[in-house]
């Protein structure tokens, strides 16, 4: 159980067949009224040498720079591990995120991210790794007083090649 200035919410984690689950749930209470808040997270080991995992979850936070109201942030991810033999493992991941600033709805976040790793030990302390990855933000606010809709956008692609060497 986890307390805070806004509110408080439990939680409770098992293993059922090959899945792992995490639950939390509680509430937060701002500008007066009770919010539902929750988390849920799946994972399993699926075939030889995955591993998958999904989460989900609604979080309540005040607002920020001045706005009243509460921020609400709803996030959904998945990922997906794999690792072959001979040291090469492929990471993917995909996450989708929707923020609004309620009740007055005068902002909203929208965010998109994938990526896809490759890594390959090339001896004990050197990995190679090569990433690609892409990011869709888009923000929006209303101004309530002239009906004006100000925008931003970050659409991107990238790739990283990397060498990392560690020694112990």
């Amino acid at each position: 159980t986890t307390f805070t200035a806004q509110g408080a919410e439990a939680a409770y984690s098992t293993r059922a067949a090959d899945w792992g689950v995490s639950l939390s749930g509680g509430a937060t209470v701002l500008e007066q009224r009770v919010n539902a808040t929750g988390t849920l997270t799946l994972s399993s080991k699926i075939g030889e040498g995955t591993q998958l995992q999904l989460t989900g979850s609604r979080q309540m936070a005040p607002a920020f720079f001045g706005v009243p109201g509460a921020l609400i942030s709803t996030v959904g991810g998945i990922s997906i591990e794999h690792k072959f033999e001979r040291g090469l493992t492929l990471t993917g991941n995909a996450n989708y995120a929707y923020n609004e600033i309620a009740p007055t709805k005068t902002s909203t976040f929208e965010s998109y991210t994938t990526s896809a790793l490759l890594a390959y030990n090339l001896t004990r302390s050197i990995t190679t790794s090569l990433l690609y990855s892409y990011t869709y933000f888009e923000a929006s606010q209303v101004n309530f007083a002239t009906q004006n809709i100000t925008g931003y956008l970050v659409n991107r692609h990238f790739v990283t090649f990397s060498v990392t060497a560690v020694w112990n």
